[in-house]
């Protein structure tokens, strides 16, 4: 059983969720079971977590976030990346 996770957004995730059209439960699905994920290259207090979005055209799914405690991420922003097409 996975460990429960508490999903919080900035005020500019929030508004960057809203004008990308993408849903809260993608964002909560990416960060819970991840399909990939790694540690910012510019800024290491960041992880991103990628996961292909079905409902989206199957685009990939971008969550930028840092870990406040064990269990709470802070989703700092969240995009569609072009760039992930190919690698994953």
């Amino acid at each position: 059983m996975k460990a429960t996770i508490e999903v919080r957004l900035t005020a500019h995730a929030s508004l960057m969720l809203s004008r990308r059209s993408i849903s809260p439960e993608w964002i909560e699905d990416a960060l819970r079971n991840p399909e990939s994920e790694r540690t910012d290259d510019r800024d290491t207090s960041l992880k991103l977590a990628f996961r292909k979005i079905p409902q989206a055209g199957s685009k990939w799914l971008r969550v930028v976030y840092r870990m406040e405690n064990k269990h709470t991420h802070v989703v700092v922003t969240s995009f569609f990346d072009r760039n992930q097409e190919g690698r994953a």
